[in-house]
C-alpha cells in the first residue's frame, strides 16, 4: 500500500479544501461587515437583508440604491458614511423603503429620499419589530420619515437625524420615543412629531414649519412627556386660524403620576398673528417653565397647568 508523506498529503488535501470552501465565501462572516454595493459580495440591499444573521453589521458603499429591503434578523447594524449612500424611491410591499421586522436594529448614516406612495401607512423606515435606533440619518420626503407601529416595550431612539421637505415622525403605542439633537424643516399638513408613546422625550432639537397647513409642530397623545432645550420656529399661519406649536391631546386611560414637562425651549413666532406655545387638551397639568419667546405675541400655555417641579429620577433595572 502506497503511503504518502504527511507533508505531501497536506498539499493534496489543501486544493480540495479551497474548492469546497469557495461557495462559503459569500456567507456572512462573524466579525466582518457585510459589504453592499457594485462589485461587493452583496450587490443589492435585498440580498444582504436575506443573508443577514442576528448581530451582523451591514455596510453600504457610496451610491444611490433604487430598491428597498425587509430586515428580519435582530440586533443588526445597517450603516454608511453620512451623505454617501441614499435609498431612493421604491417601497417594499408598498409600505416602506426599509421594513424593520427584527428587534433592536440600528440604522446609522443612511439617507432616504422619495418614500411617498399611495398607502397611507407608508414610511421611509417602518418599524414593525421591537426597538430601533436611527442615527445620523437624513430623510428627504413629503411623507413619513419614520413610523413606529404599536409594540409592547419598544423603544425608538432618533439621534442627530434630519427631516427635510416635509418628512415626519409618528410613534404609536410603544414604550418610549426619544428624539435628541435632530432637525425638522417644513413639515407639510401635520405635525413634525406625532407621538402616542407611553413616554416621549424631545430634547435639544430644532423644529420649523413650512406651510400654512402646518398649524402645529408637535402632537403628544401619550403618558409622560419631556420637551426640553429645543428651538421652535413658526413661520406661516392662516389669519384667524387656531395655531399652536405643541398640542397635548386628550389622554386615554391616563394613570396617576403621569407628568408633562416643557422647559427651557425657545420659540420664534415669525407670523403676523399671535400663537400659543402649548395647548393642553388633556387633564394632566403641564409643567411649563423657562421658555423664551421672540417675534409676534406668544401665549405660553392654554389649558391645565401646574407649578414646575423637578422630575423624579427614572427607575432603572439593576444590572
Amino acid at each position: 500500500m502506497l503511503r504518502l508523506p504527511r507533508l505531501a498529503l497536506q498539499f493534496v488535501l489543501c486544493p480540495l479544501f479551497l474548492l469546497s470552501a469557495g461557495p462559503l465565501m459569500a456567507q456572512p462572516q462573524w466579525g466582518r461587515p457585510m459589504m453592499v454595493g457594485p462589485g461587493e459580495v452583496y450587490t443589492s440591499l435585498a440580498d444582504a437583508a436575506r443573508a443577514a444573521q442576528p448581530g451582523a453589521t451591514v455596510r453600504l458603499t457610496p451610491g444611490i440604491y433604487r430598491e428597498c429591503a425587509v430586515w428580519t434578523a435582530s440586533n443588526l447594524t445597517i450603516q454608511a458614511e453620512p451623505n454617501t449612500a441614499r435609498v431612493e424611491g421604491v417601497l417594499c410591499e408598498g409600505r416602506g423603503q426599509f421594513l424593520l421586522r427584527g428587534d433592536n436594529i440600528t440604522i446609522d448614516g443612511v439617507d432616504f429620499a422619495g418614500a411617498r406612495g399611495p398607502n397611507p401607512e407608508a414610511a421611509a423606515i417602518r418599524i414593525e419589530g421591537r426597538s430601533a435606533t436611527i442615527r445620523r440619518v437624513t430623510f428627504r420626503t413629503t411623507g413619513r420619515g419614520v413610523l413606529a407601529l404599536p409594540r409592547r416595550g419598544s423603544i425608538v431612539r432618533l439621534e442627530n437625524a434630519s427631516f427635510m421637505g416635509g418628512a415626519q415622525v409618528e410613534a404609536r403605542d410603544i414604550e418610549r420615543l426619544s428624539i435628541t439633537a435632530s432637525q425638522f424643516v417644513a413639515p407639510l399638513g401635520g405635525p413634525a412629531v406625532r407621538s402616542a408613546a407611553a413616554n416621549t422625550d424631545i430634547t435639544f432639537s430644532s423644529i420649523a414649519d413650512g406651510s400654512a397647513a402646518s398649524r402645529l409642530l408637535v402632537e403628544i397623545a401619550g403618558g409622560n412627556a419631556v420637551v426640553r432645550g429645543n428651538s421652535f420656529r413658526k413661520t406661516m399661519a392662516a389669519p384667524g386660524a387656531a395655531t399652536a406649536a405643541i398640542i397635548i391631546a386628550p389622554q386615554r386611560g391616563a394613570q396617576p403620576g403621569q407628568q408633562i414637562f416643557i422647559a427651557n425651549n425657545s420659540i420664534s413666532n415669525d407670523t403676523a398673528i399671535g400663537i400659543t406655545f402649548v395647548r393642553n387638551l388633556s387633564n394632566i397639568p403641564a409643567q411649563v417653565m423657562g421658555n423664551v419667546f421672540s417675534g409676534a405675541p406668544v401665549t405660553e400655555v392654554e389649558g391645565p397647568a401646574a407649578p414646575f417641579a423637578i422630575p423624579p429620577p427614572r427607575q432603572t433595572n439593576p444590572p
